[in-house]
């Protein structure tokens, strides 16, 4: 059986050699779904501070860069928190999220999600029933720890296309046990449409499902 930890990089000096060659394997060997599954649009408009530019307009180089400038400023903002799962080991997912302190228990949006293959070079471990048990486990323990107190958590996705990360989540998570409801709202403007899920879910106190 597989050994999942989930680990939180607080600091720009944490972002080493090795966590950088994990990020850009993990954006390689996920594009493909990274495409489909972003509000590219939405980065172009952040990063240009212009409500007027699309994707389109801006190439796979400059939105792979977007990305490592977003996950990295999770790290230094206290806003969110970038996250990395390992699997025996070795980096096999980063969350870019953000936290919200919240009286009776924090609250934790997943905006992003970036997947690699494992040290077998494989992804099968993504669909495997047995391995999504172990990672649930896994980020339950780190989200209980008192310095998360995580009792929320919510997971974002744009849901157009057809593409594998939307796939695993619909069939893995759209209808856990945990989840409260479920959100989907259109975005529309003159340049495109566009639609978002949430899935909003209460983490239990024990090994439920997540």
């Amino acid at each position: 059986m597989s050994n999942y930890n989930y680990a939180e990089i607080s600091s720009l000096n944490d972002w080493t050699p090795f966590v950088e060659d994990a990020w850009n394997r993990c954006v390689e060997e996920s594009w493909d779904s990274l495409e489909e599954s972003m509000d590219w649009t939405a980065f172009a408009r952040m990063f240009y501070n212009d409500n007027t530019v699309r994707a389109t307009d801006y190439t796979t180089r400059q939105q792979k860069d977007w990305l490592r400038q977003d996950i990295r400023k999770g790290i230094t903002d206290p806003r969110f928190k970038t996250i990395v799962e390992y699997k025996d080991g070795y980096i096999t997912k980063f969350l870019k999220t953000r936290f919200e302190e919240k009286e009776n228990g924090n609250r934790l949006d997943i905006i992003f999600l970036v997947v690699g293959r494992d040290l077998s070079n494989s992804k099968r471990f993504v669909n495997s029933d047995t391995e999504i048990i172990e990672q649930r486990k896994a980020f339950r323990q780190w989200s209980r720890l008192d310095v998360n107190n995580i009792k929320e958590v919510h997971i974002h996705l744009c849901n157009d296309g057809d593409h594998a990360m939307k796939r695993h989540f619909e069939a893995k998570y759209k209808n856990a046990s945990s989840v409260d409801s479920v959100d989907e709202t259109t975005l529309d403007d003159s340049l495109m449409t566009r639609t978002e899920v949430v899935t909003n879910h209460t983490l239990p106190d024990n090994d439920d499902d997540l």
